[in-house]
């Protein structure tokens, strides 16, 4: 069950960003910016003209906060490095402003936590 849980929920934080958010704002990447396309070290491929808001932080920061939760260890902040850590990269990759990377985590950190809220309920009931 935690299994699917955890899948939805990356279903969920991808499709808000990429199918939802960023097809509705349309705001270039840094990579793709006309002012900034010289000078933006691109490291890796990236997918789309549009960045905002940022997948990657949304996914990881919804899956670090539905395992915080889920678990309640004392080391959940150590996700919370890990999906900073992955954030960044996008930062630093040149296809992402940071405003992208902080909507999309707190948009995953949203999501993780009403996903684990209907977790929570539904396992209570049955």
């Amino acid at each position: 069950m935690i299994l699917l849980t955890i899948a939805v929920l990356i279903t969920i934080c991808d499709q808000f960003a990429s199918g939802l958010v960023k097809p509705y704002i349309q705001k270039l990447r840094p990579c793709f910016d006309p002012n900034l396309k010289a000078i933006v070290h691109v490291i890796g491929r990236h997918h789309g003209s549009y960045g905002f808001i940022s997948s990657h932080a949304a996914n990881t920061f919804g899956l670090a906060t539905f395992l915080c939760l889920l678990f309640r260890t004392h080391y959940c902040f150590l996700l919370f490095i890990w999906a900073s850590i992955v954030s960044y990269a996008r930062i630093y990759g040149g296809v992402h402003y940071p405003g992208d990377i902080l909507l999309g985590a707190l948009s995953g950190i949203w999501w993780g936590w009403n996903i684990y809220m209907v977790y929570r309920f539904y396992c209570a009931k049955y």
